[in-house]
């Protein structure tokens, strides 16, 4: 074996990742510890060992996943107890030392400042099997020291703070993990990628090299380790039969409780925004934001995964990573290059990804357009040598590029998001660009910055006088994100006009909602679809809040794929929006009722977590009717159409687990006529999420949820009057997540 990962981290962190989950790691100390210290297994023989303590340890913690845990070797601080009746992290300093152990001084976070000085430092400890790394207590006045061995003797570097010294200034001292083994990796990690968590990049690189880590499974609450008393209790925890090894086939991806089962989501940690949809020789390939190594937004590369029929995906490996030049790759699209305008391709067809670089200044962040090229199916992908092609023009927010090709003027443009409006490029190569104009000044929403625009030409349906009908009319739609244009933080807003090329104009004075919820955000469309079709989806997920949904081992997933057009009507033109055709192949229907009518309540025992309604509603004279999803007790998440006021409420104040960020809107008020005869309602819910498509895609509303998932219940209800329901029908979802592949899936990433 040739080393063993033991990650400790912030008890409060640890505690959301192993919720719901035995816990698996041990306090030492108490209340008063900044963190906590988990040393393991010399006994078994293990020679190298990287013990990862403090701050970075809950970085660690997310490798494991589900299922892997940690056992504790508790030697240090038994030799503590005995020395100074104390097992806290202070008294370890001197056993670690007696046992040939190298404390660093450093900082709390590894930083490119110091990087290169403790690499200098310690690179040529070849014998060192370990360092170890310790943080200070909350109060100075308890005071603490730390050592360094070397060259045979142990040498005081910090005793307790000098009287006065502030907190603060005594916090940000500490001792971080170096050994032979880690220093290898850590000179693989490039310029662009260190910084606060270049030891989970690191450990990352470790795992995918296929370094063993030894994972046992403690089946107990957490544990302080302060006295005698407390450490015989964890010994006997330890040789009990809960503490076993942990059996690597039992684990299983898609199966965790909030996981969805029919929408698009990462094996396991970050992503967000969709990036380079396109579809190519048969396949259609989505990527994404994706941070490798943690569940939080991080240092940005684009995952990778394709799919013959926009329902079951398969991953591949990251494609595009950061590099020392340009820095982190942001969000951006893909286009086929059928003529090989750029002449990447040696006269035949191939992929061209555009994206926005972001490299980190001592200015602030840079960003720019850069390109890169896939000559097999966009399995593997090359930097153009020349990046970037569109330089920064001086303003802090430029990213995004959405391009396309332009038939009327034979020109690739490209629309790129930059502030709190939009500018138009076009090129003849990919290579080469020519600013044509920009858009977004003094029209449309603008709480904050935007982002990940589109533009796209879409066929206009006409049903001016009730009777929709296909038509030969075209319209241009600009969309556009606004990072702080909702109630809860993010929305989409879109504009209806013309585009000639160069120019963008709206034909209305203002813009309008592309999803009346609280959780889509960063769409984008797919290029080069067959049979004229317009599909895009977006990320489910929300800013104010995007890094603490209660999610484990993954965070961040995608809409449906969404089929748009445009219908002109008697108030104008308005985006439609449609579930895939596609999805009805998961169908299997467990429930149908026709033609009857409603005055109180119905309650359906639906025992699913993924399903689809489809329902058609005359209204008659009732005030108001709900759907209550999840329902159980008080628990429910509630879509209420208030028919008096002709307007829709989405009630998800019990509906679960929403107290994770004060931004979550537990209200929210959709002022959408919805008065008329009847009312088609078409709803999707897959675990933690609701997708609501009212009178054939008018109406778009997206949310987040997190219930309890044993409860399924599905509830209609009436007040005021009556409904006639005139049909009825829930069908059965079934995974996107084939089991015959979900072992490999696995296995690659253990």
């Amino acid at each position: 074996m040739k080393g063993v990962i033991l990650a400790a981290g912030k008890g409060t962190r640890l505690e959301e990742l192993t919720e719901n989950k035995p816990k698996a790691l041990l306090k030492v100390g108490n209340k008063n510890c900044l963190e906590h210290i988990i040393e393991g297994m010399r006994d078994a023989g293990i020679t190298d060992i990287i013990v990862v303590i403090g701050y970075q340890g809950q970085q660690i913690v997310d490798y494991f996943g589900d299922g892997n845990k940690l056992r504790v070797n508790l030697q240090y601080v038994k030799q503590s107890l005995d020395k100074y009746g104390t097992g806290y992290a202070g008294s370890l300093v001197e056993p670690l030392i007696d046992d040939s152990f190298m404390l660093s001084f450093g900082d709390i976070i590894i930083t490119k400042d110091n990087y290169q000085r403790l690499y200098n430092q310690y690179q040529n400890y070849d014998n060192v099997s370990a360092v170890i790394s310790l943080n200070w207590v909350d109060d100075p006045s308890e005071g603490g020291a730390v050592y360094i061995k070397e060259d045979g003797l142990v040498k005081k570097l910090v005793e307790k703070p000098p009287q006065g010294s502030s907190k603060t200034n005594w916090n940000s001292a500490g001792l971080f993990i170096f050994s032979p083994i880690l220093f290898k990796y850590l000179k693989k990690i490039s310029k662009s990628e260190r910084g606060e968590y270049e030891i989970s990049h690191a450990i990352n690189l470790m795992i995918n090299d296929g370094v063993d880590i030894s994972s046992f499974k403690i089946d107990s609450y957490w544990q302080d380790i302060g006295t005698p008393e407390d450490y015989e209790h964890i010994q006997k925890i330890l040789s009990s039969p809960l503490s076993k090894p942990y059996d690597k086939g039992k684990i299983n991806l898609y199966k965790e409780k909030y996981r969805p089962q029919y929408h698009f989501s990462p094996k396991k940690n970050w992503a967000n925004d969709p990036n380079g949809l396109v579809y190519y020789q048969g396949e259609y390939h989505l990527f994404y934001q994706h941070n490798p190594v943690d569940v939080v937004w991080g240092p940005m590369h684009w995952g990778h995964a394709v799919s013959k029929d926009l329902l079951y995906w398969e991953h591949l490996p990251i494609a595009l990573k950061p590099d020392d030049k340009l820095g982190v790759i942001y969000s951006g699209s893909a286009v086929v290059d059928k003529n090989d305008s750029t002449g990447f391709f040696k006269g035949n067809s191939g992929l061209v990804a555009i994206y926005t670089s972001r490299l980190k200044t001592e200015e602030g962040s840079l960003q720019q357009q850069s390109i890169a090229y896939s000559k097999d199916n966009g399995r593997s992908w090359i930097k153009y040598i020349n990046n970037p092609v569109i330089k920064n023009y001086g303003v802090a927010d430029f990213r995004d590029p959405k391009v396309f090709m332009h038939s009327e003027t034979g020109k690739w443009v490209m629309v790129v998001a930059c502030g709190d409006r939009v500018r138009f490029y076009n090129s003849s190569d990919l290579k080469e660009w020519n600013y044509l104009s920009e858009f977004g000044s003094g029209i449309g929403s603008h709480g904050g910055v935007w982002e990940c625009p589109d533009l796209i030409k879409l066929p206009v349906d006409s049903d001016k006088d009730g009777n929709t009908g296909k038509s030969k009319k075209k319209k241009w739609l600009l969309q556009v994100g606004d990072t702080n244009g909702g109630e809860a933080g993010v929305s989409v807003q879109y504009f209806v006009g013309e585009f000639d090329g160069e120019k963008f104009s709206s034909d209305y004075e203002k813009s309008f909602l592309v999803d009346y919820g609280q959780d889509l955000y960063s769409l984008q469309s797919w290029s080069n679809l067959p049979e004229g079709r317009n599909i895009w989806l977006g990320w489910m997920n929300n800013i104010g809040y995007q890094n603490i949904i209660p999610t484990t081992g993954w965070r961040g997933m995608m809409s449906i794929p969404r089929e748009i057009k445009l219908r002109e009507g008697k108030e104008g033109i308005t985006l439609i929006q449609k579930p895939v055709k596609e999805l009805k192949k998961l169908r299997e229907k467990i429930y149908q009722k026709n033609n009857y009518n409603l005055f109180d309540t119905f309650t359906i025992d639906c025992k699913e977590q993924s399903y689809e309604i489809k329902a058609e509603i005359d209204i008659n004279d009732a005030e108001k009717f709900a759907f209550a999803l999840h329902k159980s007790g008080d628990q429910e998440s509630l879509i209420i159409f208030n028919l008096k006021d002709d307007n829709i409420f989405i009630n998800l104040s019990n509906s679960g687990n929403t107290t994770f960020s004060d931004n979550y809107l537990l209200n929210k008020k959709i002022e959408k006529k919805i008065k008329g005869k009847k009312l088609k309602i078409n709803i999707f819910v897959d675990r933690s999420s609701i997708e609501i498509f009212l009178n054939d895609g008018e109406v778009v509303a997206t949310n987040l949820v997190f219930p309890e998932l044993k409860q399924t219940e599905i509830q209609l209800s009436v007040k005021g009057g009556s409904i006639k329901v005139d049909y009825l029908t829930i069908y059965k979802l079934s995974s996107i997540w084939r089991k015959t592949n979900i072992p490999q899936m696995l296995t690659e990433d253990l």
